[in-house]
């Protein structure tokens, strides 16, 4: 009995101590980036995002029309202008690069505005990119290649935009 509290205890003390060598965006696997990054509620500074985050992988500037400040941790990029402003995942391409766009573009001019995001998703497949402002708010997919985005207010189909 005694071995075994011993042996208990020590597991313990590694684990504890193997958790601690890590920083926060390497315990973050993809799965808690994608449950925790959307979430981030929208006017957070950088330095408050890093304290949720961790440290991210990369870190740049973007000065097309507003400046904006970009990290990655993983598939997501956090963009901030004066204070958090957009959460966007990617997915990994592939899926619609070569295919025709009409039965896509069937599929998506059938779809009802008002439909839920899990009745698209279901009817449209996994997004290519998953924008979000607000979420559950105000959230976007992206389908195609960047040939059409779903705009989403509260969960539902608000909107639909062609880019040809």
């Amino acid at each position: 009995m005694r071995i075994g509290v011993v042996v208990i205890s020590f597991v313990l003390l590694i684990g504890s101590s193997l958790a601690c060598g890590q920083n926060s965006s390497q315990a973050a696997g993809l799965h808690n980036l994608d449950r925790v990054v959307p979430r981030l509620p929208s006017g957070l500074s950088i330095e408050e995002v890093e304290d949720r985050l961790g440290e991210p992988d990369e870190q740049f500037e973007v000065t097309i029309g507003a400046p904006e400040t970009v990290l990655t941790y993983g598939l997501w990029q956090v963009v901030f202008r004066t204070s958090l402003y957009k959460r966007t995942r990617r997915y990994p391409a592939g899926e619609r690069g070569d295919q025709p766009v009409a039965p896509l573009d069937r599929k998506i001019r059938a779809l009802e505005l008002g439909s839920s995001r899990g009745k698209v998703e279901r009817e449209l497949g996994k997004t290519e990119t998953w924008q979000v402002l607000d979420f559950g708010s105000n959230e976007r997919l992206w389908y195609g290649n960047g040939r059409w985005k779903l705009h989403f207010i509260d969960r539902n189909l608000a909107g639909k935009v062609l880019y040809d």
